[in-house]
């Protein structure tokens, strides 16, 4: 027999209401932990061009299916665009990585917003032409950034930088 047994009526009327409410908090408890776990933990931003050299866009194409899939191991969301005018200052603020699979920014705009977004701790990778530098690019803030790299076909000679 249960010690609540012997307790008056009021007393075991207590004791079932805080077994009820022990019990709501613990479900509370556990499905506020189950949906935290599933919220993804951060927002990527992958952007690549799809009028580029064919294997710039095959490449792209299957690094999206990688990082789709990283993506989901590893509880991130990936949001992939061939939007470059998402490299504003308004959308980037959403984004703890930026990722150019095939090209780069090409207006001022969105150098610049790209920029700031670097300057105030955001993250960023690129990969092959999202380096691209040469005399025609005129980006010298991007061409500091990358320790001034530069594709020219003399070896020896720097990018100008303006």
């Amino acid at each position: 027999m249960e010690v609540s047994a012997f307790l008056p009526l009021k007393i075991r009327g207590r004791v079932a209401f805080l077994r009820v409410l022990v019990a709501v908090i613990i479900v509370m408890i556990s499905v506020s932990i189950m949906t935290i776990a599933r919220e993804p933990g951060y927002k990527v931003l992958a952007l690549y061009s799809v009028d580029v050299e064919p294997d710039h866009v095959h490449f792209a194409n299957d690094a999206l299916a990688f990082f789709r899939a990283v993506a989901e191991k590893y509880n991130f969301t990936l949001e992939a665009t061939t939007d470059w005018g998402k490299l504003n200052e308004n959308d980037l603020k959403d984004y703890r990585l930026v990722v150019w699979l095939n090209n780069f920014p090409q207006t001022p705009e969105q150098r610049a917003a790209f920029q700031k977004y670097m300057e105030h701790g955001g993250g960023w990778l690129g990969f092959h032409v999202a380096g691209y530098n040469d005399e025609t690019t005129k980006w010298p803030w991007f061409v500091d950034f990358m320790a001034e790299p530069c594709f020219i076909p003399i070896i020896g000679l720097r990018c100008r930088r303006s």
